[in-house]
């Protein structure tokens, strides 16, 4: 990590050594300010919600519709 540190020029890692910040602490601020990924996330949660919702449903009616045809099929005469 020196090496490439080194390497590279300050401004490619945001921030100058005079600052006197921690670059780890700077970056996780900068983040935990930074909302531009935000509407993805809530986006996903309500996807994921939607998705058990209808994997629900769809067993719950799969399963007695199975249960009413089967109970048709065994009343009818053969």
């Amino acid at each position: 990590m020196y090496l490439l540190k080194r390497s590279l020029p300050d401004c490619f890692w945001g921030y100058r050594e005079s600052e006197g910040e921690e670059p780890v602490a700077r970056i996780l601020r900068q983040l935990w300010s930074d909302q531009s990924g935000q509407d993805i996330a809530e986006y996903a949660v309500m996807l994921a919600v939607i998705l058990v919702i209808v994997v629900g449903t769809i067993k719950l009616i799969g399963s007695n519709a199975n249960n009413v045809f089967s109970q048709v099929a065994s009343s009818l005469p053969q």
